[in-house]
């Protein structure tokens, strides 16, 4: 059963059209009930295009992307599945520039999985963590920069807002240092 929230914000996707070819863009209903602390985010996608570039599905939390608080939420929780790594931003209204937008990476999976990414984790070029209290939309980019064409498939099934862990929690790899084993045999 869907419901039309008048609400809520649309589901959008960009790309360059002489380097992508949109294959399918579908919005679905979400068919999980989420916990009373947790702010749902209205449907889902399922994508599937080829390019040589990049693809971006965005969706915006309210309409006109009038601005949002989350302040009172300390992690976003995803459902997906993707066969290729993608970007996740949760784009301010403050904030201009498309590269100072916060953002995390998110690792493929061919089989639907779900994250809690904490909000420490989603941070802007220069590694700052943003005040969230102005968000106007959730992006989700793909991008092989490939000189040949790149099949992509992305399903977001669920997205939410919590002040706790819904899901197992991503793990920050930026932080993971690996060192050479001097011991010689």
């Amino acid at each position: 059963k869907d419901e039309i929230y008048l609400a809520d914000g649309a589901w959008g996707v960009e790309y360059e059209e002489k380097l992508t070819q949109l294959k399918e863009f579908n919005i679905h209903a979400n068919p999980t009930i989420v916990n009373q602390d947790e702010l749902s985010v209205k449907r889902g996608i399922q994508l599937n295009a080829s390019t040589k570039d990049y693809i971006t599905a965005y969706k915006m939390l309210r309409p006109s992307n009038i601005p949002m608080d989350l302040t009172n939420y300390n992690y976003m929780n995803i459902e997906y599945a993707s066969n290729y790594p993608f970007t996740i931003r949760l784009n301010k209204d403050e904030i201009d520039s498309w590269n100072n937008q916060a953002k995390c990476f998110i690792p493929s999976s061919t089989t639907t999985r779900t994250l809690s990414i904490p909000f420490h984790s989603i941070q802007d070029i220069k590694g700052t963590n943003l005040r969230m209290n102005d968000v106007t939309s959730i992006s989700f980019t793909l991008q092989p920069n490939s000189p040949s064409q790149t099949e992509i498939d992305l399903n977001i099934q669920r997205v939410s807002f919590s002040k706790n862990p819904t899901f197992p929690l991503l793990l920050d790899m930026k932080n993971i240092t690996i060192y050479p084993n001097t011991i010689q045999f």
